[in-house]
Formats: C-alpha cells, sequence, structure tokens
C-alpha cells in the first residue's frame, strides 16, 4: 500500500493544537514526531524561526486520501496564521518510516516530572508519565500544561483528594496521582476521556484516578472546551460544587476560568493546606480578567509563574 505523508514543523503549542483539530476532522492518520535540536536545525524549514518539533502524518492513498488532505489543511489554517506550524508539504511514499519517534522520547518538566514513551532509568527519581499519541489535548508540549505541572509538584501534597477539570489527554490526572493524591478526571468530550483512562491504565493508577464524562456544575453547558461539537460518548456529569475538593486543577480556557470562578470557590474544602486551586490554559492578554474574576470569588493568589507568554496561577480558599 502506498502512504501520503504530509510533513509541517511545530512549536510546542501548535503540537497540541494539531492533535486536537486533528480530532475534530474525524480522521485518524499515523502520526510521528520528532523533536529538533541543536545539531539539526539546518533541517528546520524556515531557518528565521524556531520550530521544535517535527510533524508527519500518514494517509492511505486511496480514492478519498485528496479530499482527506484538503480538509486537513483547511483545518491547519489558522494555527498557519499565527505562526504556530508550517505549511503542509507532502509527497508519496510506499511505506511508513520505522524510523523517527511516534512520540518524542523524554519530556522533562519541573524537578518532579518527565514525559516519556517507557521507563528510562537515566531519568533518576523522577516521576514517569508514560505517554501515547492521542486526539486529546495536551501533549506535555503545550507551555500551558508545563506550567500546571510546575505548579502542581510545588502545592499537591500527598494525601490529598482533588478534581482535574477538562483532563484532556490525561497526563496532568496521572500527574496528581504520581503526587500520591486521589483524582476525579472530568472533560466535556468523550475523546477526551477515552485517552485519559488509556494512559491511567497506561500507568498504573487506576485505584486513584476515576474518570468521567462531565464538568464541575454550570461547567457541563458550556460545550467542548476548544470550541465546537461535543463528541458525545456518555450522558455528561454534573459534579455537585459543594466543599468536596482539597484542590482543583483547570488547564482550559480563560474565559471558562471566568465563567466557573464561583463553583471553584464553592467546590474547595478550606484548610491551612488544602483548598488550592491552579488554573492554565490562558496567556497574558487574559490574565487580569482570570485573576478578578477568581479574587472577587475569595480566592486568594499565592503563586503565578509564565512561559513565554502563558500564565499559570495558584490561589487557596480561605476559612
Amino acid at each position: 500500500m502506498s502512504w501520503i505523508e504530509l510533513s509541517l514543523d511545530a512549536t510546542g503549542e501548535g503540537v497540541d493544537w494539531v492533535y486536537s483539530l486533528l480530532a475534530k476532522t474525524g480522521f485518524c492518520p499515523e502520526i510521528r514526531i520528532d523533536r529538533y535540536s541543536s545539531t539539526n536545525l539546518t533541517n528546520l524549514s524556515s531557518p528565521t524561526h524556531t520550530w521544535e518539533f517535527h510533524i508527519c502524518l500518514y494517509l492511505a492513498s486511496d480514492i478519498q486520501v485528496y479530499s482527506q488532505i484538503q480538509v486537513i489543511e483547511n483545518s491547519f489554517h489558522s494555527l498557519q496564521r499565527t505562526g504556530l506550524v508550517t505549511q503542509i508539504r507532502e509527497k508519496l511514499v510506499e511505506q511508513i518510516p520505522v524510523t523517527g519517534n511516534v512520540w518524542v522520547n523524554v519530556q522533562e518538566i519541573g524537578e518532579k516530572f518527565a514525559i516519556a514513551k517507557s521507563h528510562n532509568p537515566g531519568l533518576g527519581d523522577r516521576m514517569i508519565i508514560k505517554t501515547r499519541p492521542s486526539l486529546a489535548f495536551g501533549s506535555g508540549f503545550h507551555p500551558a500544561t508545563i506550567l500546571a505541572l510546575q505548579l502542581m509538584e510545588r502545592h499537591i501534597q500527598e494525601g490529598m483528594r482533588g478534581l482535574d477539570l477538562g483532563c484532556g489527554s490525561g497526563i496532568l490526572s496521572v500527574a496528581l496521582a504520581k503526587l500520591g493524591t486521589q483524582v476525579l478526571a472530568v472533560d466535556n468530550d468523550a475523546i477526551a476521556t477515552q485517552a485519559t483512562r488509556e494512559m491511567v491504565i497506561d500507568n498504573n493508577v487506576e485505584t486513584q484516578v476515576t474518570v468521567k464524562q462531565g464538568s464541575l456544575g454550570s461547567g457541563s453547558d458550556l460545550g467542548h472546551w476548544l470550541g465546537g461539537d461535543i463528541h458525545r460518548g456518555e450522558d455528561l456529569t454534573v459534579i455537585p460544587a459543594t466543599a468536596n475538593f482539597d484542590f482543583i486543577v483547570a488547564n482550559i480556557l480563560g474565559r471558562v476560568h471566568i465563567q466557573l470562578a464561583s463553583e471553584y470557590q464553592q467546590a474547595l474544602r478550606p484548610s491551612t493546606t488544602g483548598g488550592i486551586l491552579i488554573t492554565a490554559g490562558f496567556n497574558q492578554d487574559m490574565e487580569s480578567e482570570v485573576e478578578s474574576a477568581l479574587s472577587q470569588n475569595g480566592l486568594r493568589l499565592i503563586d503565578s509563574i509564565y512561559l513565554d507568554e502563558w500564565v499559570g496561577f495558584v490561589h487557596q480558599c480561605g476559612f
């Protein structure tokens, strides 16, 4: 069988958007991702731009392939306009190359975590989050995911019980479990909840993570975090905002944080060490609006970090 290879370069943020937009097309191409290193920067399609990853998609060369290519190209136009990916290059190949990684081998994040395909003894005492490619948001390359992981290792304590709101690929849920917590992972989208269940099994944390399709309070009425239609696989579960959680981690859009600010406060259990809200998924354009909405609902800002234009907050619910 022949294949059409579609290749493009991307930033770390762009990788997540490629996966999310592919999910909307309904196509499931074979995917290869490689990280550029300082020794192969000359291979970049645009030497004036710093690209982090090279992505190849493989579609079976059949009667439908060119209509599929057109849909994918149209889906990526917004990413190209904003400088997150390059133009797509295409060529005919006789087989999918066995060289290259189905997923980037290792991504070390913060002081405690590493995202990898399998156990790697060279990572020492880092907590390894085993991943596989999925069409859910949260590859581990997006700056917002990195910020959330860094804040989690600072503020989440063993024995806590909390909520991963908008769990996406499941990376944050698994990381929370590896920090010794009990986690309820929820997302409005069935693709995301399926990806999270798979990652939970891959990382042997099934006894610590419960996965449901749904959201906190009115979040179930807000649709897909990224816009568009929800991939419904089951009835949406509404999680009541009734002081049940020691922490909430939410790596979702800024407008959703603003909408749910009062329900965050109501869902957290106040304590001297708990009542922790970690928010990410928004940039500095939304920073003041998100902080204002949270503080007006009794959540006190105790930590914040930045990566490029992206922001991560930690708030605490007082007594």
